[in-house]
């Protein structure tokens, strides 16, 4: 199974979600709603992102221990 992360980031809210891909099939692990915290400066911004996605992927997938960024097309 292939492992995704996708990031929705909005102005108030942030939405991480960790999907596997298995041939054609597409299943849903984990998902997680969070506050921007915009207010905070893009330095908190940034350091929340990658914190929420640690704690989401260590979670769900603890034997993971490649994460490959790619951009989507």
């Amino acid at each position: 199974m292939i492992k995704y992360l996708g990031l929705d980031l909005g102005g108030t809210n942030i939405k991480v979600s960790f999907l596997g891909v298995d041939g054609s099939r597409l299943t849903q692990l984990s998902e997680e709603t969070f506050s921007t915290e915009g207010s905070l400066g893009p330095d908190h911004v940034v350091e929340n992102i990658i914190s929420k996605i640690q704690a989401l992927v260590g979670r769900t997938c603890p034997f993971c221990d490649t994460i490959e960024l790619r951009e989507h097309p």
